[in-house]
């Protein structure tokens, strides 16, 4: 068997069954694999004689893995025909595009509610179905509290599908909106959450390639990364420094991406840095929009990677705005690394996760506000010349003393 023929493994069993398996190669050079079934009559490749197209319609039901097994976390891909319709309910349209869009639905098996995405499988070319199984391949890869959790997939005559979980109250942009002295506390603990979800990604060899409010989402006190489609999976790769990905959102985008060069994990450092930028400037109670406008006058733009000098001193203006508290001016130094115009020189998602997670103010000895518990570093241990009284002081401090060298030497 080629080997080729071994990655659409249904589409092996369905011509193999009507004796016509040497036209598989005709369909695979077409793109369409099994994520495709089932197809329709008018959707067979010409390859396959008219004779056939009723004996491939029939032999489908062979392979078309029913639907009990969306729910049961095997991570798999399901397929439903015009007469055993995908058990789920649509109850409402939470966002639309061009090729698809994503609901809140729930299941007619479990009663659970899940995020549903959907592409209209007529309308979607190579691009979007390459999409489409990158984001599904990843998805199965993510096992992180700040990720959104991948349920199933499947196809039916109509579309591709993919559930996700959870349904989010809104996304970060839509939250920007409500944020007030009651909430600032629950966006300031994003900060430390966003980071450790990032630093998984890297660990776990992703890029994510396109980090924006929009694509965070927030259910209840809790944050989530979430839009997998174009992030790249370097896990069987080399390397993960790339050039030909053009991914990107050109507001949140880091410089070498605008400039089409090498880029690796630093231009999610700098998409991070940008969503932080903006949470800093709601917490000190200016809005986005002031931010943008102050870029605006001195560029001409509101692009984050057209105003690095702009944003160094958006900053200091923040730092020195108030409420004046000691972790803000710990974000800030943090935001300044990250938006190094030079990605060799910002914080790299380990160490930026590290300092987040463990940080403690000095001042109030309160717990730490820039994580949700679920983040907080509980795995500090003291040592032989370290603070009996602070198991966190000198990680915290240690941090400090890292990002003031670097302002020192390169700000």
């Amino acid at each position: 068997m080629k080997v080729s023929w071994s990655l659409a493994p249904r589409l092996y069993i369905i011509l193999r069954t009507i004796g016509q398996l040497p036209v598989l190669d005709a369909f695979l050079d077409l793109g369409v694999n099994d994520l495709w079934l089932p197809l329709s009559e008018s959707a067979l490749p010409r390859a396959l004689s008219v004779a056939y197209h009723s004996e491939f319609i029939k032999a489908q039901s062979l392979v078309l893995t029913k639907a009990l097994c969306l729910e049961n976390s095997t991570g798999g891909h399901a397929h439903f025909t015009r007469d055993d319709p995908p058990p789920f309910e649509c109850k409402e349209i939470l966002g639309e595009g061009r090729f698809g869009s994503v609901d809140r639905v729930l299941s007619s098996f479990s009663g659970r509610e899940f995020a549903r995405k959907r592409f209209r499988r007529r309308k979607v070319g190579k691009t979007e179905l390459a999409s489409f199984m990158n984001e599904v391949k990843i998805l199965k890869r993510l096992n992180h509290i700040h990720c959104v959790a991948f349920i199933a997939s499947y196809t039916d005559p109509k579309y591709f599908g993919i559930i996700m979980a959870p349904v989010a109250d809104h996304d970060l942009d839509t939250f920007y909106q409500f944020v007030s002295s009651e909430n600032a506390p629950l966006l300031r603990s994003f900060f430390g959450c966003l980071a450790g979800a990032l630093n998984f990604l890297h660990e776990a060899k992703i890029r994510h390639r396109d980090i924006k409010p929009q694509n965070i989402l927030v259910k209840g006190v809790h944050v989530y990364l979430t839009d997998f489609g174009v992030s790249l999976d370097w896990e069987n790769s080399s390397r993960s420094t790339t050039t030909e990905d053009s991914a990107k959102t050109p507001l949140y985008c880091a410089p070498e991406v605008a400039r089409w060069e090498k880029r690796n994990t630093s231009a999610d450092i700098w998409s991070l840095g940008c969503v932080f930028l903006e949470m800093l400037t709601l917490l000190k109670n200016r809005t986005v929009e002031e931010q943008r406008q102050y870029f605006q006058k001195r560029t001409d733009t509101v692009l984050f990677h057209k105003n690095v000098s702009s944003a160094r001193e958006w900053v200091e203006q923040l730092r020195k705005t108030n409420p004046a508290q000691d972790s803000d001016s710990f974000l800030a130094d943090c935001i300044l690394q990250l938006l190094k115009e030079n990605p060799d020189e910002r914080l790299q998602t380990a160490e930026l996760y590290n300092g987040l997670s463990s940080y403690r103010d000095l001042d109030t000895e309160k717990d730490n506000p820039l994580c949700g518990e679920c983040c907080v570093s509980d795995a500090v241990s003291v040592s032989d010349g370290g603070s009996d009284s602070d198991p966190f002081a000198d990680m915290t401090e240690s941090y400090r003393d890292s990002v003031n060298t670097r302002i020192g030497s390169g700000l």
